[in-house]
């Protein structure tokens, strides 16, 4: 029992540590408000079309986590 519990988080550790990281970093970038600076950054590049690509940048968004990207 214990040889397979090893050899589960043996398989396992590179992804937790990348998956614990990737959260961590999020709530970084939101507690420093860096999702929304990049939020409003992006709308006043895009002007008056970011409607337009509002959409592409949330598939964009699925796909990668449909993917399971950082997985």
């Amino acid at each position: 029992m214990m040889q397979i519990l090893r050899q589960c988080i043996k398989s396992v550790w590179k992804t937790t540590i990348t998956v614990c990281a990737i959260v961590g970093l999020a709530k970084v970038m939101v507690y420093a408000g860096m999702t929304d600076a990049l939020a409003i950054a992006l709308v006043s590049l895009l002007g008056p079309v970011y409607p337009l690509f509002a959409p592409l940048i949330g598939a964009l968004g699925n796909i990668l986590n449909r993917l399971r990207y950082f997985s």
